[in-house]
C-alpha cells in the first residue's frame, strides 16, 4: 500500500484489540513498520460520562507508549532544549530565505480571502476546512450482513459527494479496508445483489460473524468489472473484499482525482506475517478443500472449529453441519487450545 501511494498521505490505524487474536494473528506495536505510513492512529480512546477522555483497554497506556516510541528520533530531538534548538536552526537553514516572506504573504492573503468569502456567502465552510488538515472518509462498511442482499463497497459516490460539496480534494483521504464483509446467501450461487440472510460464519482469527481479514479469504474468486473489485464464494458464503489488484485500481483513482491520499483500516487485518497469501503457492497446494471428508465429519456437530486427528496442518470448520477442511500455512499447525494456526 505504501508503494502504491508513495507521494501522498497514508494514514494507518492500529487497533488495541488485535493483541487478543490467537496465534500468528496477534498484532502488537512492535509489529508495525514505522516507515510504511505517514500517520499512525491508535484506536481507540473513549469519552467518559463526565466528558473526560479515558482508556478503553486495560493496557492502552502501555501500547500507546510503545506505538509512540516508533518515532523515537522525534522523542530524542524534543527531549532537551539543546536538541530542540539544533533542530530549529537546521529548519531555518533548510528553508530557502527568499521564500520566507513569500510564504508569510501567502498565508496572510489566504486568510483575508477566506474571511471575505465567509462574509459574502454567510458560509463558514472555508474557515472550517482551513482549520482541518485532513478529512478521513470511511468509504467502507457500505454493505454488510444487515442487508437482505450481497453487496460490495465502492467509494466513488462518497468521494465525489464530499468534493462536490466543497471539500478541498487534497484534504480528503480515501478509505482502504483490509477486511471483507461476508454474507450467508439464501441460495448456493449468486453474485452482487444475491438474496442473503445474515452474516457468514466467523473465521479463525477475526472470530466475528460477517467479518474476515484479507488473509482469511480462502474461496473461489470472482471479479466485478463495474466496481473493479473482487468477491469470493464458498458454498452459500459470499465475501466482498479488496486485494492487491483492486488496491492498485483505487490507488490510481486517488491520484487521478487528486485526492490527498488514503486511510487504511486496519494494519492488523493485512497478511502481517507474509505466510497466508504466499505460502503454499495456490497452483501446487490449495489452501482450502471444499469437499466433505469421508463419514460426514460435521454431521450432528455444533458450528465450531475442530482438530483433524489425521493431519496437524489442517482443521475442520462446521457450519450448519456442512464440513469445510482448511489448511494452515506450511510452517504452522492447528492449535486446539486457541483454535488457530500456530507455531509447532
Amino acid at each position: 500500500m505504501g508503494k502504491l501511494l508513495s507521494s501522498t498521505k497514508l494514514a494507518c490505524y492500529f487497533t488495541s484489540w488485535s493483541q487478543y487474536r490467537p496465534g500468528v494473528g496477534k498484532y502488537l506495536p512492535e509489529n508495525v513498520d514505522p516507515h510504511l505510513c505517514t500517520y499512525l492512529i491508535y484506536a481507540f480512546a473513549v469519552i467518559s460520562s463526565t466528558n473526560e477522555i479515558k482508556i478503553f483497554e486495560w493496557n492502552d497506556e502501555i501500547l500507546y507508549k510503545s506505538l509512540i516510541e516508533l518515532k523515537y528520533r522525534f522523542t530524542i530531538m524534543a527531549s532537551t532544549p539543546a536538541n530542540r534548538e539544533t533542530f530549529i536552526q537546521s529548519s531555518i537553514r533548510f528553508f530557502p530565505h527568499e521564500d520566507k516572506r513569500r510564504f508569510t504573504l501567502l498565508c496572510q492573503e489566504l486568510l483575508a480571502a477566506f474571511e471575505k468569502e465567509a462574509a459574502e456567502t454567510k458560509k463558514p465552510r472555508l474557515l472550517l476546512t482551513a482549520a482541518v488538515p485532513l478529512v478521513m472518509v470511511m468509504t467502507y462498511d457500505l454493505h454488510g450482513a444487515w442487508d437482505p442482499f450481497t453487496g460490495h463497497k465502492s467509494f466513488d459516490f462518497a468521494m465525489k459527494y464530499w468534493r462536490d460539496q466543497g471539500a478541498p480534494p487534497e484534504k480528503l483521504l480515501v478509505g482502504f479496508a483490509t477486511y471483507g464483509c461476508s454474507f450467508w446467501m439464501s441460495a448456493s450461487a449468486g453474485g452482487v445483489g444475491a438474496p442473503a440472510s445474515g452474516p457468514a460464519s466467523a473465521r479463525l482469527y477475526t472470530q466475528e460473524a460477517g467479518i474476515l481479514s484479507y488473509y482469511e479469504v480462502r474461496a473461489s474468486l470472482h471479479w466485478i468489472d463495474e466496481q473493479m473489485v473482487p468477491y469470493a464464494v464458498k458454498g452459500r458464503e459470499w465475501m466482498g473484499f479488496d486485494n492487491r489488484r483492486s488496491f492498485e485500481v483505487k490507488a490510481q483513482y486517488v491520484k487521478d482525482n487528486k485526492f490527498g491520499g488514503a486511510l487504511v483500516w486496519v494494519l492488523d487485518l493485512d497478511d502481517l506475517t507474509g505466510q497466508f497469501c504466499d505460502f503454499p503457492p495456490a497452483s501446487t497446494q490449495p489452501p482450502l478443500t471444499t469437499t466433505n471428508p469421508p463419514g460426514g465429519f460435521c454431521s450432528g456437530k455444533v458450528d465450531d472449529f475442530y482438530k483433524n486427528n489425521n493431519d496437524d496442518n489442517t482443521f475442520y470448520q462446521c457450519v450448519q453441519e456442512n464440513t469445510y477442511l482448511y489448511r494452515c500455512p506450511s510452517s504452522l499447525v492447528y492449535n486446539e487450545i486457541c483454535k488457530c494456526c500456530d507455531w509447532p
